[in-house]
């Protein structure tokens, strides 16, 4: 890993002296990383189950974070 990134360690373990078997999370691993973004709509009716499906073609189920705001 260069000079910049996103580490995580255990609580007590020095970030910056940390091997990369000791990280919990590095940016330098080929995990969670980010293959699109971008804004979308979905209307849900409160107290109706909806399912919205995005069709991202990838061949496989992908981690995603989804962030949500509610508008008036």
């Amino acid at each position: 890993m260069g000079d910049y990134g996103f580490k995580v360690v255990k609580q007590g373990r020095n970030v910056f002296t940390a091997r990369s078997w000791e990280l919990s999370y590095s940016s330098a691993f080929n995990t969670l990383k980010v293959f699109k973004k971008g804004p979308g709509t979905a209307t849900v009716t409160f107290g109706t189950p909806t399912t919205v499906t995005v069709d991202h073609q990838l061949g496989y189920r992908p981690a995603f974070l989804v962030f949500s705001e509610i508008g008036s």
